[in-house]
């Protein structure tokens, strides 16, 4: 089984325990996602997608200037009433990749968890293919957090979720 198919079990019995808790009388979390109607909901198709994440961007990439489904799934959880949880629980079982998505979110929806998840991750010592455009580069997460090259955009002084967010849900 590879992961994404074990992420999408995953994620099928967390509906499933959610839709019991329900029914047993137990309040469920009002973060939770709906599991009324069958298939998936487009939390859960968004925490699928960005939580399988192979790159990381910001903007347009490759050639034709291509917009990734990551960005469209980072908008669909932005855009959710109880966002910064869905963007802790991404960021709790992301790839490195889905994991810098998740501070983008973390650092627009909620700062005192960005802190605690930046710190963490910045700990880590590991690296995400970061795109611009037609370009990408492997490049250590801590760089990202925060750039060592001043001026640079990173994520600890918002550049980097800011221009997500703006071109994630079309701001000018």
């Amino acid at each position: 089984m590879n992961t994404s198919s074990l992420r999408g079990l995953l994620l099928d019995l967390m509906a499933c325990v959610m839709s019991c808790a329900c029914a047993t009388g137990h309040e469920a979390s009002p973060a939770a996602p709906s599991t009324s109607g069958s298939g998936p909901t487009p939390v859960h198709e968004a925490m699928a997608v960005l939580g399988a994440a192979e790159v990381f961007a910001t903007g347009p990439v490759y050639e034709g200037a291509m917009r990734l489904p990551e960005v469209d799934a980072f908008a669909s959880l932005l855009a959710q009433p109880h966002a910064a949880v869905h963007f802790q629980e991404l960021f709790r079982s992301a790839t490195t990749a889905g994991r810098v998505y998740a501070l983008c979110g973390l650092w627009l929806t909620d700062q005192a968890s960005y802190a605690t998840a930046s710190e963490q991750l910045a700990r880590a010592n590991v690296g995400v293919e970061y795109m611009r455009g037609c370009h990408g580069q492997w490049t250590p997460v801590q760089e990202l957090i925060v750039s060592a090259h001043p001026g640079d955009p990173d994520i600890g002084g918002g550049a980097l979720p800011k221009a997500l967010e703006a071109y994630a849900v079309g701001l000018p």
